[in-house]
């Protein structure tokens, strides 16, 4: 279920319904940025993206997850020079990342899974994730704090379709928003080359600044017949069962090794 166009009255009896039949109040949180992804894509690429995985996953929960809207405004520093890009430091962003924690323990739900669209988030994430579970176990109250970061599933998919893993914005992106049913902004192509490799890769160094490096993606690799509809259609319905797959996972086994955590929410109320 989509909280935002729920009342509040809706969200309690839903949760009493959850409970009632023991099953845990699950808060879904998407992360996105606001990031230029090249001349292909549009700057809400992995908010799309992101919004668009968790829906499907509360479908195939039988819409018993609690989504929350797409957090979008983060770090993306490394993409400043690019008009439009917008970025927030890693300290605002922790600090609100531990306030949205807070609230939803404070409306006493089970489990908090976080949808990463956004790479560089996950530092961000694990930090407060961290201190937040750690100290649950401390209150010997255990709850946990799922992170799902997108990109953990990009090489697996790579070997499984047997393709080759672009840079930012790459072919893996663009399925992954054109089957989230975004739409490929119009882009002039006289103008690629402002988007061409100024110097090449180097290995071991993170942090440098997009602008000196290769933002081609999936330039003249992506088309739109129906063999690639299909391709696309295949590695997003394999994509959503191995994000699936890793939700279903850890959740079953934090409550096996740690009790009913939501019976234990539950009687902590």
């Amino acid at each position: 279920m989509f909280v935002a166009e729920m009342t509040s009255f809706q969200i309690f009896k839903e949760m009493e319904i959850n409970r009632n039949v023991k099953l845990p109040n699950i808060a879904v949180i998407p992360l996105g940025a606001i990031e230029q992804h090249g001349p292909l894509l549009p700057l809400n690429t992995d908010s799309i993206i992101a919004d668009a995985v968790a829906r499907e996953i509360d479908l195939l929960e039988e819409k018993r997850l609690f989504v929350y809207p797409c957090f979008q405004y983060v770090n993306a520093e490394t993409g400043m020079a690019f008009a439009g890009n917008m970025s927030v430091s890693h300290n605002a962003i922790r600090l609100i990342i531990r306030d949205i924690c807070d609230a939803l323990l404070r409306h006493k739900f089970d489990a908090i899974v976080f949808i990463n669209g956004h790479s560089p988030n996950r530092g961000d994430l694990l930090e407060v994730s961290f201190d937040i579970v750690t100290q649950s176990f401390k209150l010997n109250n255990p709850v946990p704090l799922m992170i799902i970061s997108l990109e953990q599933f990009y090489e697996e998919i790579a070997k499984e379709f047997n393709l080759k893993i672009g840079r930012h914005g790459d072919w893996f992106e663009a399925f992954l928003f054109k089957q989230s049913g975004g739409v490929f902004p119009k882009c002039d192509w006289n103008e690629i080359d402002s988007f061409a490799l100024k110097i090449p890769e180097i290995p071991g160094i993170a942090g440098i600044p997009i602008q000196y490096r290769s933002i081609k993606g999936v330039i003249g690799e992506i088309g739109y017949g129906e063999e690639v509809s299909e391709q696309a259609d295949n590695i997003w319905q394999y994509y959503l069962s191995q994000v699936h797959k890793t939700f279903k996972q850890s959740l079953s086994t934090f409550n096996e090794y740690f009790s009913s955590f939501s019976l234990k929410r539950k009687d902590n109320k």
